[in-house]
């Protein structure tokens, strides 16, 4: 029996290592591909001429220019956006989720439930990025839009411009801030935005006192932790008064701040042509998972008709709170205590599955507003930990599996049978796939 575990122990740790060795590869290609583009700009910026030339078109453009620096904002014509006749607050917002779910029934989109529109507004309201992932055809992108439209912050034409809804569509090799924000020329001495409006969009300063949204579609076509840099440290409290440097050599333009109202949603697909999103921002955004799932239960009669924008402030209110305000159930707090715990308890040759501080603060202020609205079907806990645990979770072998069959088990026993199912898909699809198991 011994030299049988000893044969079995040899054969797991060769498939580990035929894991490791495709990892290092793929690994090694990228680190080529990086290397050769790092010489390129160095040979580039190693060239003797190159300060030469800069500094001769940086006098040709001032002698021919023949004036200051000029902003390139774009300014959008004025649009008003209508405001709700309707005060919302912690009393009307299940009238608010049936208004909206309501509003998407009859637009001829998906439709969504009770539960999956209270999640995804206090997703929204209490993450500075939320992520809709899925497979194609789930309406991931249609749902931000339709959000955006019954929410009141564009117009029945869907007319984008001037409105507090901007829908980015993320480009292939995107490495930087450049690409969604802009860059400060110094050749021309101005800041020129990119085209995607973000930079715009940002600067403007109407109708603040409402939402304002910006949809990331296709999201990880690039690696969002590069081309979103400036963005990430506002996920954290802590961060979230953190400035823009735009590059402008001047101390009133280097500068400027982000509004409290404004919010990111991004769609995702995982495939071949996507990016692999990293630990880093999987552990400041919560990642809901959209399904083929077109059930529609009947609301009651009387809806409030909130048609209109709702205030920021009166939003937020309803639907956010600070992590020290926060608290989770007794229950609650118990069954979170087991799962972490089969998480980060050691299994020989497999590694665990921390979560931080950060997770599990965002989960207890999700839980406490879910839990304060009641209507839910599911366990708000549930839901938490299908967006902030789940897409944690990523190791090799059949170690690895023993502790994801006991997570199973667990989530069942707490009946938390969302989160059980995800597990469930990730088992078998590690199985199908060579014992190695992924949430993506």
């Amino acid at each position: 029996m011994e030299t049988h575990k000893e044969i079995n122990d040899f054969n797991t740790l060769n498939k580990e290592i035929d894991y490791l060795v495709r990892k290092r590869q793929d690994l090694d290609t990228q680190y080529r591909d990086l290397d050769n583009s790092l010489k390129i700009r160095e040979s580039t910026l190693e060239s003797p001429k190159l300060q030469e030339k800069v500094a001769e078109l940086s006098m040709l453009t001032t002698i021919l220019r023949g004036e200051k620096r000029k902003s390139t904002i774009i300014k959008n014509e004025s649009i008003k956006i209508k405001q709700s006749d309707i005060n919302l607050d912690k009393n009307n917002r299940v009238d608010y989720i049936n208004y909206l779910i309501q509003s998407f029934s009859s637009d001829g989109g998906r439709n969504f439930t009770f539960d999956e529109m209270t999640n995804l507004v206090i997703n929204m309201s209490q993450s500075f990025m939320t992520i809709l992932a899925g497979p194609p055809g789930t309406g991931k992108t249609s749902t931000a839009i339709r959000l955006a439209k019954h929410s009141g912050l564009l117009d029945d034409d869907l007319t984008f411009s001037g409105s507090n809804f901007l829908n980015v569509a993320v480009g292939r090799a995107w490495v930087s801030g450049r690409d969604i924000l802009g860059f400060y020329n110094s050749l021309k001495d101005l800041y020129q935005p990119s085209r995607t409006g973000l930079y715009e969009f940002l600067k403007s300063n109407e109708n603040n006192e409402y939402l304002k949204l910006v949809l990331l579609d296709e999201a990880n076509l690039s690696s969002i932790e590069h081309y979103w840099s400036d963005f990430l440290g506002m996920c954290d409290p802590e961060g979230a008064n953190r400035k823009i440097d735009t590059g402008i050599p001047t101390t009133t333009e280097r500068f400027f701040s982000i509004s409290k109202n404004l919010r990111f949603l991004a769609t995702i697909n995982n495939d071949s042509t996507t990016e692999k999103l990293s630990p880093r921002l999987i552990d400041r955004v919560p990642i809901i998972t959209m399904e083929h799932n077109f059930n529609y239960k009947s609301l009651p009669s009387q809806i409030l008709d909130f048609n209109g924008a709702i205030n920021f402030e009166k939003l937020n209110s309803a639907f956010n709170i600070s992590a020290s305000e926060a608290s989770f159930t007794q229950d609650e707090e118990n069954a979170l205590d087991s799962i972490l715990d089969i998480l980060s308890s050691p299994i020989a040759r497999t590694t665990s599955i921390k979560v931080s501080q950060r997770k599990i603060n965002a989960m207890k202020r999700y839980c406490h507003i879910a839990n304060e609205i009641e209507n839910m079907h599911a366990a708000p806990l549930d839901y938490a930990i299908n967006q902030h645990v789940i897409p944690l979770i990523e190791g090799y072998g059949s170690s690895f599996k023993e502790r994801l069959i006991d997570l199973e088990q667990k989530l069942s026993e707490c009946n938390l049978m969302i989160s059980k199912s995800s597990i469930n898909n990730i088992i078998n699809h590690g199985d199908i796939y060579g014992d190695s198991y992924s949430f993506f």
